[in-house]
């Protein structure tokens, strides 16, 4: 049973109506939503959709849809904040400990400013898992993350209430990081949200994406390779071949195929943008199953600012099913953001070409296709796009995503002229 709020913080949480209609008819659904779930507060007159929260109303709110209300009520430690009401010190005292939210200063939370998209967001993508520390995400990045992860439809300029509640109903059926269940999944097994209300909205379970939502989401992780097999071609810019890769780490750590580098000196890296960069290292390569892992500048050709790089998340192919829905995410004939769909048509196919059995599909791909995202409808890669037979029709293969799972990244890997060498050297010069 969820304690009562304090009648100051439920005067804060209760929201009146006032605002454009174009507010009230993006958010007020959400905030339906949210209020049936028992994780807004609400009376008949509305939520007040166009306001900008307060830092403390924000911060409530999270941690309600964190399930953390009532161990932040009974929390009987302090925060350093000075600025905290009573009925929320609390609230700030458990969140501060947890390092779920930061001061305007040591001494200073800002209860009563407005708080901007990125504060709010920073908070919301702590409470689904994601650390700074771990690389995950930055402040500075917050957005760009909550827009990768569908739980913003775009980066903010202004900031409101509405917004606020559009990005929690997002967040409560986005994926826990590093696992296979959503918010609102982990909310109903702790009892923080009724089973029944949650499953008559349709909201329990991973939701399977649309193809329109896995290329607005992720098509700016997938990455154009350009590259030269000698100098000749590089100071011509005549690239020997065109081809695929995307992007598992925000600083540059890029899947693709072997055959696509196994001859060239140098490699430059396309982003949808349509900023350049060079791939530096070599990480991992394996010829017999076809998958290279790339070190790749964070810092643009010609120069500029540091990059922070829109990147996909791996999953084993192991539960891969045959009729499964696909997506083929990469450049054919080196057009960009190019996507497919299709359905798993064998998810064990032995080829002579691969020393691992390969995923067959029937999402479509062409040359430059090498190395591309084969994507479930969950938005996980669960292969490398790399081939397809000939004399068929709709029979293309993909490398499960397990060999790059399993590959030790930690070395500090080879150049590409140095790969080129070895391969001279052992007789693999094509």
């Amino acid at each position: 049973m969820k304690r009562l709020l304090s009648a100051a913080l439920a005067a804060a949480l209760i929201f009146s109506a006032s605002g454009s209609a174009l507010a009230a008819e993006r958010s007020s659904a959400a905030a339906d939503t949210l209020y049936t779930l028992d994780l807004v507060s609400g009376s008949g007159s509305g939520y007040e959709l166009d306001r900008v929260p307060t830092r403390m109303e924000a911060l409530v709110f999270t941690l309600r849809l964190a399930g953390l209300e009532d161990e932040a009520l009974e929390y009987d430690g302090q925060s350093t904040f000075t600025d905290v009401p009573a009925w929320g010190a609390q609230y700030a005292a458990y969140a501060q400990a947890n390092g779920l939210v930061n001061g305007v200063s040591d001494a200073v939370f800002g209860a009563d400013d407005s708080i901007n998209s990125r504060d709010f967001l920073t908070m919301l993508l702590r409470v689904l898992g994601y650390s700074e520390d771990e690389g995950d995400f930055t402040w500075a990045t917050a957005d760009l993350t909550a827009v990768r992860l569908g739980i913003a439809e775009s980066v903010y300029t202004e900031f409101d209430r509405g917004d606020m509640f559009d990005c929690a109903l997002a967040a409560l059926s986005c994926r826990m990081s590093g696992q296979d269940v959503t918010l609102i999944d982990s909310l109903v097994a702790s009892g923080d949200v009724d089973r029944a209300k949650a499953s008559a909205l349709g909201l329990t379970g991973l939701r399977p994406l649309s193809a329109v939502e896995v290329a607005e989401r992720y098509s700016s992780a997938v990455a154009l390779l350009q590259c030269y097999a000698n100098s000749v071609q590089l100071l011509n810019k005549t690239p020997n071949s065109t081809s695929s890769g995307f992007f598992i780490s925000d600083d540059g750590i890029l899947v693709t195929n072997y055959h696509t580098i196994d001859d060239a000196i140098y490699c430059s890296v396309t982003l949808e943008s349509g900023e350049q960069y060079s791939v530096e290292r070599v990480l991992y390569y394996d010829p017999d199953i076809d998958i290279s892992v790339l070190k790749v500048s964070r810092t643009p050709i010609g120069g500029g600012d540091e990059a922070v790089f829109p990147y996909l998340e791996l999953m084993s192919a192991d539960g891969a099913r045959v009729g499964d829905v696909v997506y083929a995410l990469g450049n054919p004939l080196g057009l960009q953001s190019s996507i497919s769909s299709g359905i798993i048509s064998n998810n064990h196919r032995v080829s002579d070409s691969f020393a691992l059995p390969m995923i067959q599909n029937t999402a479509s791909i062409s040359e430059g296709s090498s190395g591309g995202a084969l994507m479930n409808e969950y938005g996980y890669v669960i292969g490398i796009t790399t081939g397809y037979f000939t004399y068929g029709k709709d029979m293309y293969l993909a490398v499960p995503s397990d060999a790059v799972l399993s590959a030790d990244l930690d070395g500090d890997g080879i150049t590409l002229s140095e790969l080129a060498e070895m391969d001279i050297a052992a007789g693999n010069e094509k």
